[in-house]
């Protein structure tokens, strides 16, 4: 399968996966072997994390960062292979824009500094609004300039005034290594579609 499909299925995948997280605090469902599930109690979501990586996160007042990662790291420290969540809250009042115009501003920009590998067309999903791609540049990480290949996910909901960035990133050369990862996690993040 080429390489291009099937980050699209990923992108399609994280989609489907869209649905309020009502296990979370009652019987918990079951995770595929080698996972568990992480659940982000602060911001109502939840997803599939690899047994042996690890979680950190960072809450701010209407910024909300939550990062599983291969490498031990504490909230802080720099990362080579992993997926973060951004919640944005708020983003009416903090930005004056939409999450939508948020998320199409931020992907502009990202794709500006970076070689875009994919880009995907925004489209409704429940009452949110899908967008992202997947884009390869040099990053300065843990004092080396390494390639990185960066898969984002933009999920924005103007009717709450929530934008989530799932963001899955890792050196350009383990990026097939770590493919079949991405595909399970992506395959399942719940998002409350009320928050």
């Amino acid at each position: 399968m080429k390489r291009g499909i099937l980050i699209g299925l990923v992108l399609v995948m994280v989609v489907s996966g869209c649905r309020r997280p009502e296990f979370l605090g009652s019987q918990e469902r079951k995770a595929p072997k080698g996972y568990v599930w992480q659940e982000f109690k602060e911001v109502h979501a939840a997803c599939l994390k690899p047994k042996n990586w690890h979680y950190s996160d960072v809450m701010r007042e209407n910024h909300s960062i939550f990062r599983l990662t291969r490498e031990r790291v504490s909230a802080n420290q720099e990362f080579l292979t992993g997926l973060t969540l951004h919640v944005f809250k708020d983003v009416p009042n903090v930005t004056n824009i939409k999450p939508s115009e948020l998320a199409e501003k931020y992907l502009s920009e990202y794709a500006m500094s970076k070689q875009t590998v994919e880009v995907f067309v925004p489209k409704h999903s429940g009452n949110m609004i899908q967008s992202g791609g997947t884009y390869q540049g040099k990053l300065f990480v843990r004092g080396k300039s390494r390639v990185f290949k960066i898969h984002i996910t933009a999920l924005a909901n103007d009717n709450t005034g929530t934008l989530y960035l799932l963001v899955y990133a890792c050196p350009a050369n383990q990026w097939q290594k770590f493919m079949s990862t991405i595909v399970t996690v992506g395959s399942d993040v719940m998002l409350d579609p009320t928050f």
